[in-house]
């Protein structure tokens, strides 16, 4: 997981997406019947845009812990990827339910279903409820805003993610970037039509994709 979340912030390469899978494929050769293991190769397809493969693995997770948190809210962001909004959005709303004090990150994820579901203002309610925000979730901001016709405070967004790339340099992540802020809309859906959606977002906010 820290390998596949070195890939996500930017500081590493794709050969950290390599060794995310080669310590799944570890921990699955260990135990094939933890849940976590299943949690982690669905997590890594994920990464690797194989959204079939991944659900998968996580339907079986969270068939053996199905009051993991995690692999409920994974399994939700998997099935956002393959176009399957409306149950993601119950998936990811199930692990916070089983996990009330569950990590930021859930309501990164959740913004996602709720933007493809065209549910703009929920899905910045979400953003606004993380106590630490990844730089990343600026321009999910600005598509939302965008969405909503309501350029000024797109523009306001944007320049908040501008700010956050240099604060996210500054701190010691040279990769943090606009492209691999916006590269999980761009890498991970499976529908051409869930791309463009946020392309168009990103667009009348005025980032050039």
């Amino acid at each position: 997981m820290t390998y596949a979340a070195d890939w996500t912030w930017g500081t590493a390469g794709d050969e950290a997406l390599d060794r995310a899978f080669a310590s799944a494929q570890r921990a699955m050769a260990l135990d094939d019947d933890d849940s976590w293991s299943h949690v982690l190769f669905g997590h890594v397809y994920m990464r690797r845009g194989q959204p079939e493969i991944a659900l998968n693995y996580l339907e079986k997770a969270a068939a053996l812990n199905p009051n993991d948190p995690i692999a409920v809210a994974i399994k939700g962001f998997v099935l956002e990827f393959m176009g399957r909004h409306v149950e993601a959005v119950e998936w990811i709303e199930k692990a916070m339910r089983l996990d009330p004090f569950h990590p930021d990150w859930m309501f990164d994820v959740l913004a996602f279903a709720l933007y493809s579901s065209r549910r703009y203002e929920e899905a910045i309610a979400a953003v606004k409820k993380m106590k630490e925000p990844p730089y990343w979730v600026h321009a999910k901001m600005a598509a939302c805003y965008a969405q909503l016709e309501q350029p000024d405070v797109a523009r306001g967004a944007l320049a908040a993610l501008e700010e956050a790339i240099e604060r996210e340099r500054r701190d010691g992540n040279p990769g943090a970037s606009i492209e691999v802020a916006i590269r999980r809309t761009q890498t991970y859906y499976k529908s051409r039509d869930d791309r463009d959606h946020w392309l168009e977002g990103y667009r009348k906010a005025g980032i050039e994709v």
